[in-house]
């Protein structure tokens, strides 16, 4: 039997493709075009600039099913019915074509005839300005007046999605879930807190142009911009009073209790709805490749980690689970999204690292936050200093001390908080060693001791290590050179370019602009955006996208000199090369100039072998294994006693210690440009 969720998903695109919209596929949780956005956190996010276009438009109107991820409701999840981190909305959208009516009435015949909600259980708001919407309700949908209500710009004005952009007022429609779960107060209505109206379609009418300088401009093409929560949708119509009964949270919960041999009930949910709602998120955050850290997108997904981690210890749960718990919202979300299936395995050890990492300290810090929550009065905060040694010594984020203290209706003294902070790094300066190094311009600042420098980034492109020593560059303000315990960062050699990527802890960030090797040093050039060098661990992620691309870049120069010495002769050797994200060159001897079929042929032949889809080998050997196997070396390197060797069978075998693909088919077209 169809599950009722994936029934309205169906139902609403074939409504809106009926209606002449392009069907669209949604965008990925981390927004291409919008760095303003952590996350994307609407349908519309994907579509900004076409409101506010002046050139031709491919299409006009187009509706999605946006998977959007919100932390601004994440102290909500677990203690309300409706809120959630991650969700799906249903949107439809209109680029200067079809305006407030056309929406108002199909949206209508949508909620009350395809799905169908009950006339006597909707109400309506309006903006409180925007007469033209409460005329359309009142005079052609037929809703009595006092069924619609005029709400101010905290509810019915929306966007823009982020700093800039399309906005306007909107209208919004509510179902009625009963007096039960109200207020009880004589105001009480669309709009209200409490858990009786639950908004289940909000049809925005962007019309203006938000300016950096907060004015509002005419858009373009003013439009439409709708948003239905599909959570919300199928909990109505499957007559649940939560989000968490219906079928997109059940199964989830269901093995939730099987794991921890606790029944769902009491106040046991609460734990039960964070958990569910969060692994969720993981599951489609971690499918992109946004891995925990300690700033920016990571913090927020550590942060859901670390939270569902102490509910399930809540339950009874002593060892790592989301990683097994994960099989389970794979299992249910992936026939609508089959890209999580792909990605199942790396999901799953991403997971179980972060889990080991944080399991470790997990149980003593709820042990020493019981005993600090003991000592603190009622209406008095947990101490800044015992908030800091939760975080410095059991790795406990500020906030998630501030959810547990929230939970037994204590605040945390976050100035407080802030002033240990800022004595750490203040000690880690004073402590911190200095020298400068022979034959540079350059002071090093030594914040650890010990080995340095070891490179794992053939196996992952993301991990946490102690920063060795830093040093300014003097020639680049803001500019540093960092040298740390372990990086997967890979230094300038062999002509490949170093990678370049991301920094951070909750002490510094910062950009790394190149990698480069100084004798056995690894240096990684980083550009501060923000905080200071303080002793710690801290988070490295290389730029994946770059690295693949030369990955493909690397391999394909493999082939490419075993095409030229099969069209050329073996006589043919790299005298240099050049690999980088976007472009490869590679330099050889030989006697004369190529003609246009020499370089067709060469072409060819590199275009077969990643047709051929061959599987790139790497082993290693000794040095001079190596050579009376008749490998590839590059002339005048200094290689030592083992040596890494990169095979392509039928194809070739040389020396590198570079970064490869697994298989040639993922190098793409080939294309020489003499």
């Amino acid at each position: 039997m169809e599950r009722l969720s994936r029934e309205i998903r169906s139902a609403f695109l074939d409504f809106w493709r009926r209606r002449d919209h392009r069907i669209v596929m949604g965008s990925p949780l981390v927004p291409r075009e919008d760095p303003t956005l952590l996350f994307t956190s609407a349908g519309m996010v994907q579509f900004k600039k076409f409101y506010a276009s002046r050139e031709p438009l491919e299409y006009r109107r187009a509706a999605t099913v946006q998977k959007c991820l919100r932390a601004s409701d994440l102290e909500d999840v677990g203690h309300t019915p409706r809120h959630c981190t991650f969700f799906e909305m249903l949107g439809h959208f209109s680029f200067g074509d079809y305006f407030k009516r056309e929406a108002i009435l199909w949206n209508w015949e949508f909620f009350t005839k395809v799905l169908p909600l009950p006339i006597d259980l909707l109400r309506a708001s309006v903006f409180e300005e925007d007469d033209e919407a409460y005329a359309i309700w009142r005079d052609d949908v037929g809703m009595p007046a006092e069924r619609i209500h005029r709400l101010g710009r905290k509810d019915n004005f929306w966007g823009p999605a982020g700093e800039t952009g399309a906005c306007g007022p909107s209208s919004e429609l509510y179902y009625d879930l009963g007096p039960g779960l109200g207020c009880g107060r004589p105001s009480c209505g669309p709009g209200c807190d409490c858990d009786r109206w639950i908004e289940v379609g909000n049809f925005v009418f962007p019309q203006f142009d938000r300016q950096p300088d907060g004015s509002d401009l005419p858009l373009p093409n003013r439009g439409i911009d709708t948003g239905i929560g599909l959570e919300r949708l199928t909990m109505v119509l499957a007559g649940k009073k939560t989000i968490f009964e219906t079928d997109l949270f059940a199964p989830i919960i269901h093995e939730i209790g099987r794991m921890a041999g606790v029944a769902y009930e009491g106040e046991r949910k609460s734990g039960f709805h964070i958990i569910a709602d969060h692994a969720r998120a993981l599951a489609f955050a971690l499918t992109e490749g946004i891995l925990p850290a300690n700033e920016g997108r990571g913090y927020v997904i550590k942060r859901l980690l670390r939270r569902a981690a102490v509910q399930a210890h809540r339950l009874g749960l002593r060892e790592p689970f989301l990683h097994r718990l994960i099989d389970t919202v794979i299992g249910e979300m992936a026939p609508v999204y089959p890209e999580l299936g792909e990605a199942a395995d790396r999901v799953r050890l991403a997971l179980r690292s972060e889990e080991d990492r944080f399991e470790a300290t997990l149980e003593q810090g709820l042990s020493r936050f019981e005993e600090i929550a003991a000592r603190v009065s009622g209406g008095e905060a947990v101490p800044g200093r015992e908030v800091f040694v939760l975080y410095d010594t059991y790795g406990f984020p500020a906030d998630l001390t501030a959810v547990l203290a929230r939970e037994k209706g204590l605040a945390i003294d976050e100035a407080g908080f802030e002033e240990e902070m800022a004595r750490q790094r203040e000690r880690s300066r004073a402590s911190a060693t200095f020298y400068r190094s022979q034959g540079e311009a350059l002071e090093w600042m030594v914040l650890t001791e010990g080995p340095h420098s070891s490179f794992v980034g053939y196996d992952t492109l993301e991990i946490e290590t102690k920063i060795r020593r830093v040093a300014a560059i003097p020639e680049a303000s803001g500019e540093w050179w960092a040298v740390v315990e372990t990086t997967p960062f890979y230094a300038e050699s062999g002509g490949q370019v170093g990678d370049t990527g991301m920094l951070s802890s909750p002490a510094v960030a910062g950009l790394v602009l190149d990698t480069i090797a100084v004798g056995d040093e690894i240096r990684h050039r980083v550009r501060i955006e923000g905080g200071e060098w303080t002793e710690g661990v801290v988070r490295l992620a290389v730029d994946e996208p770059s690295r693949a691309a030369t990955r493909r870049n690397h391999t394909a120069t493999h082939l490419l000199q075993a095409a030229l010495r099969g069209r050329l002769g073996n006589h043919v050797a790299q005298a240099g090369s050049l690999v980088a994200p976007n472009r490869l060159r590679f330099d050889f001897t030989h006697p004369s100039a190529l003609s246009q079929e020499d370089l067709e042929a060469i072409e060819r032949a590199v275009n077969e072998q990643v047709v051929a889809d061959k599987e790139v080998h790497v082993h290693f050997s000794t040095y001079d294994e190596a050579i009376r196997d008749r490998v590839t070396a590059l002339f005048g390197e200094k290689y030592d006693e083992r040596v890494r060797r990169i095979r392509i069978p039928g194809a070739s075998e040389e020396l590198c210690g570079g970064t490869h693909v697994s298989r040639t088919g993922e190098i793409g077209s080939f294309l020489v440009l003499a």
